[in-house]
């Protein structure tokens, strides 16, 4: 069998019979505590941007179906677990060590596999041709530069621009002094960009300093976005162990 011509008859055999990125070594069939290992690893770096249940979501595609399947279908095992090792997790390229992305792509393959023919089967030709394929959208690494210290002055006293507390300022007014929308214009307004938050219970109020917006999403994970663009500069993610409790809502 040639591991770079594998189609998609082949691909499910190949999926438990060729060791991603290791040479001509066979797989024998997983070793106990294998696939848990590669559940938790797809859990912890891949389930928040491509689904629990690998069913893809706003960050990135799905890993199953036929979306997965159009896109994977008919290139090699090798193939995806080269292009996982060099793009994935979105700035942390590399991180996880081949064992953790061989595990992950074992259980992607499987997974699929034991979806992939009845996903096929009841997609209708025009569903499968229009099903979109996603993206991924890669958070951060930058820095966001240019911001000036936020003081107590500055809280009781906020630029026009900036947003700085729950209703911008100390008194809860939520009014903003910006004059650029008016009675006049306001039917003129348009989309300028979307970003989906993470899955989970929030009740967050951006806040917007200096032209760059912080936000809370559900999980402990706070993005730095350029509010103008809505590119993402960077993202910080604080683990709480899985025990600890936390009230509803609370990021």
């Amino acid at each position: 069998m040639h591991r770079d011509g594998l189609r998609r008859g082949a691909l499910a055999h190949a999926r438990v019979c060729v060791v991603l990125g290791i040479g001509l070594s066979a797989l024998a069939p997983m070793a106990a505590g294998q696939p848990a290992a590669g559940q938790a690893a797809y859990e912890e770096s891949c389930a928040e941007c491509h689904g629990t249940r690998l069913q893809g979501g706003a960050h990135g595609p799905a890993l199953s179906g036929v979306s997965f399947s159009s896109v994977w279908g008919e290139r090699s095992a090798d193939d995806l677990f080269e292009f996982v090792r060099a793009e994935m997790p979105p700035g942390q390229v590399g991180a996880l060590g081949d064992d953790v992305y061989r595990s992950i792509v074992t259980l992607i393959l499987e997974a699929d596999g034991s979806n992939e023919t009845a996903a096929t089967e009841s997609a209708p030709a025009a569903a499968m041709e229009d099903e979109p394929r996603g993206r991924t959208v890669r958070f951060g690494g930058r820095e966001a530069t240019g911001l000036t210290p936020v003081t107590d002055a500055l809280l009781r006293n906020p630029p026009a621009g900036d947003w700085l507390t729950w209703r911008r300022t100390l008194d809860n007014h939520g009014y903003s002094p910006l004059e650029q929308i008016t009675r006049e214009n306001v039917g003129e307004l348009r989309l300028a960009w979307v970003l989906s938050m993470r899955n989970g219970v929030n009740q967050t109020t951006p806040v917007v300093h200096d032209g760059v917006m912080f936000l809370a999403n559900p999980g402990n994970v706070v993005q730095a976005i350029d509010a103008a663009t809505g590119d993402p500069i960077w993202e910080y993610r604080y683990d709480v162990p899985r025990d600890a409790l936390t009230g509803v809502g609370a990021t």
